[in-house]
């Protein structure tokens, strides 16, 4: 017992010793506070890179996510027209997107959910409104990286600026 309590003060008196230093270069001592600065600003554009990358992977994961999914389950032929079985359509593709969407472990498969909705929906930014309220924000931020991703047909004149859209 009385060796632990004597390493003890030893790392204490230790760590408080170069806490002390620490100080008094940072104060005193130009060239540390230089170095300092310059290894927070490196660290900050590190980190700048890391979450842009990081982000650009998550955009790569979503498209292909989509991809294999609209492979695996496509869209009706002629969705975008809309009419009574896209109005069906639509609320089911809604409804299984608030259940996925309840659900922990889901927020892709829900995102894709209201994804495929949006792209039977006449009226996209609307519906996008009404998403941005109603919908739990990291869904959101899915369904928005996938329309980044593979922008539905009503939804392509609104990205690329064209004004007349049908």
């Amino acid at each position: 017992m009385k060796t632990f309590y004597t390493t003890l003060s030893l790392l204490t008196t230790a760590a408080l010793g170069y806490a002390v230093y620490f100080d008094y270069q940072r104060r005193n001592n130009v060239e540390f506070r230089r170095s300092l600065h310059k290894k927070a600003l490196d660290f900050k554009k590190n980190q700048q890179a890391r979450e842009t990358e990081a982000a650009k992977e998550k955009l790569v994961e979503i498209q292909k996510y989509v991809i294999t999914e609209l492979a695996k389950d496509p869209l009706p032929a002629g969705a975008a027209a809309g009419g009574e079985d896209n109005s069906a359509l639509f609320q089911k593709l809604v409804e299984d997107g608030e259940k996925l969407a309840s659900q922990p472990g889901f927020a892709m498969e829900a995102a894709f959910s209201f994804y495929k909705a949006l792209c039977i929906f006449p009226n996209p930014v609307n519906l996008l409104s009404i998403y941005q309220r109603s919908v739990p924000a990291p869904i959101y931020e899915t369904i928005a990286l996938m329309i980044a991703a593979m922008p539905p047909a009503n939804v392509a004149p609104i990205i690329s600026g064209q004004d007349n859209i049908e």
